[in-house]
């Protein structure tokens, strides 16, 4: 069985949070009278309600950059590193060998630009993550 867990970076900027992935029914909205944070839906028009968050092993919750937002696939690269959506990997394949890292239905897969290559982990090894080095895939 598969150990789900995200990754996201974090929006006060200090680097990544690892954990379950929680969208919470709160905003930065505080009313100091009953101490309980103002649900955006029943303040104003506002269609979302909630911030997006990681909450770790040790129940710290940090919000999050949801668009940077990936999850664990379930392999490790060949020096122990898990593999999230969006790594940049690199491997001895026929067709490119820095790809990104994408989970698509229920495969598990590379992308290499247009064509996918399904792979096992074992020949790979992270070099960056789309987020902060897409230079490495127009390599």
């Amino acid at each position: 069985m598969r150990h789900i867990t995200f990754r996201a970076k974090r929006v006060d900027g200090v680097g990544w949070a690892h954990g379950y992935f929680v969208k919470t029914p709160i905003t930065a909205e505080f009313n100091a009278v009953n101490g309980q944070f103002f649900d955006a839906a029943s303040v104003s028009n506002i269609e979302w309600a909630g911030r997006y968050c990681i909450v770790t092993d040790s129940g710290v919750a940090h919000e999050i950059r949801v668009e940077t937002l990936g999850q664990f696939i379930g392999l490790r690269d060949k020096n122990g590193k898990e593999l999230y959506e969006g790594d940049i990997v690199k491997g001895n394949w026929p067709i490119n060998n820095i790809v990104e890292v994408k989970c698509e239905d229920l495969a598990t897969g590379f992308k290499p630009y247009n064509d996918d290559y399904f792979f096992d982990g074992e020949d790979t090894e992270v070099i960056g993550n789309i987020y902060e080095n897409p230079e490495l895939l127009k390599a």
